[in-house]
């Protein structure tokens, strides 16, 4: 089943020489600001190295919220590799998914209250292109230490559905051409690693697969963790723009084929995507 699968992979970039021996400098440096950086590349590293320090160094670390743990040990690293490419907008805690919040008001009376989509504590929208705006999005499952087995089931569950949704929302955007093979990424933190997704569709199921882990340092004596954490969402930028390369050549075709005339319903028998069984309804107590 995996190898009839779309091109999941997640390969782990690697640094040049330059690079891994910037971050062996700060690692080995009792001061950061003994390490003078050169180039934008080297201050956006710096930065990071900075701020992952004070975060294994402030008091209680181990013992902190969500929203803490989040801002300390998981923005550094979203922000040191996804935050300045001009192709993507980036919104923190809480953010509402507009793919879910069309499916689960899909059919529905219009003149009744709408139901609101998934919130979700990372969202990355295709900067430009209204008609598919989301091309990632995370989750973070508590904060420090380990939330429950219960919760961390549930939230790559949410995932699978958020990202199954923006999957399903890009089929319906590009009717008329065979977008099967698109992959969508997503991520979850649990305690201090990093798990990235991909969900895909195949033989009339959705999958969602776990592609990678990462560590997220923890202490001064594992710091050198904070490569691979930076390698590990610098790969995720890499999987998001081949999402976007993708979509931008799928609606190039799709333009091409409704300029030859094809009508919509001869379209949209090209490809069938997977059926979805929705929750059943709770009856309401009198």
């Amino acid at each position: 089943m995996r190898r009839s699968l779309p091109n999941v992979s997640f390969d782990l970039p690697s640094l040049s020489d330059g690079q891994d021996k910037f971050f062996d400098e700060l690692f080995a440096a009792e001061d950061l600001q003994d390490i003078r950086a050169s180039t934008p590349e080297q201050r956006t590293v710096k930065k990071l190295v900075y701020r992952i320090n004070d975060a294994i160094n402030c008091p209680n670390k181990d013992v902190i919220s969500e929203y803490e743990h989040t801002m300390r040990n998981v923005i550094p690293f979203i922000d040191a590799s996804i935050r300045d490419v001009p192709d993507y907008v980036i919104q923190y805690f809480e953010s509402t998914l507009r793919a879910t919040a069309i499916r689960r008001n899909s059919g529905g009376d219009p003149t009744e209250r709408a139901r609101m989509g998934y919130r979700v504590d990372v969202l990355i929208k295709f900067n430009g292109l209204h008609w598919s705006p989301d091309l990632g999005c995370g989750e973070v499952s508590g904060g420090l230490p380990r939330c429950t087995s219960a919760k961390e089931w549930m939230d790559t569950l949410k995932l699978g559905w958020e990202l199954r949704d923006v999957w399903v929302l890009t089929q319906d955007q590009l009717n008329g051409v065979d977008a099967s093979a698109l992959v969508v990424w997503g991520f979850t933190v649990v305690a201090r690693t990093i798990r990235i997704y991909a969900l895909t569709a195949a033989g009339g199921l959705f999958h969602l697969i776990l592609a990678y882990e990462a560590p997220i340092p923890s202490s001064r004596w594992d710091i050198c963790n904070t490569k691979i954490a930076y390698c590990t969402m610098l790969g995720f930028l890499q999987k998001l723009d081949a999402t976007k390369k993708m979509l931008i050549n799928l609606n190039s075709e799709r333009t091409k084929i409704l300029c030859t005339g094809v009508k919509r319903k001869k379209m949209s028998a090209l490809f069938c995507s997977p059926p979805i069984t929705g929750s059943p309804a709770k009856k309401k107590k009198k």
